[in-house]
């Protein structure tokens, strides 16, 4: 639970940084927002893994959060990774992403083998996920 609450944590970071130099020079310091989101892709990872360090994360939560964009998540080590890829490919799927792919193809993807979902199992998850988001927007 906790992987999925801090996986992208590092993106607060990039944000506030780029907010505080703003702050400093609001002029001089101008970035369009497809830099940004740049920026906040390249760099949550590796700043999301800094911060756990720094707040004593234990190590299997710090590499799921550094981790989580690898491309082969196969190995019974790279679990939580994947379980934590697995949902942020799945928000994507169904919209509920900063990158929304409505058609994105889940089962060819690396971390939904090494988790032995297949077609099946993923079709009946990207409902279940579409149906919380909705019972969620209903909320607010």
């Amino acid at each position: 639970f906790l992987a999925g609450l801090l996986h992208d944590i590092g993106r607060v970071c990039v944000l506030r940084g780029i907010t505080t130099l703003r702050k400093r020079d609001p002029k001089g310091f101008v970035l369009p927002d497809n830099t940004i989101g740049e920026f906040t892709d390249a760099l949550h990872c590796s700043i999301g893994e800094v911060l756990c360090q720094a707040w004593n994360i234990p190590a299997e939560l710090s590499d799921a959060i550094k981790r989580h964009h690898d491309p082969d998540l196969t190995d019974p080590k790279d679990t939580l990774a994947a379980v934590v890829q697995v949902a942020d490919l799945m928000a994507a799927k169904i919209g509920a992403s900063l990158h929304p792919e409505p058609n994105l193809k889940l089962v060819e993807r690396p971390a939904f083998t090494g988790l032995q979902l297949d077609d099946v199992k993923i079709a009946m998850l990207v409902v279940e996920h579409e149906d919380e988001c909705e019972s969620m927007s209903k909320l607010m």
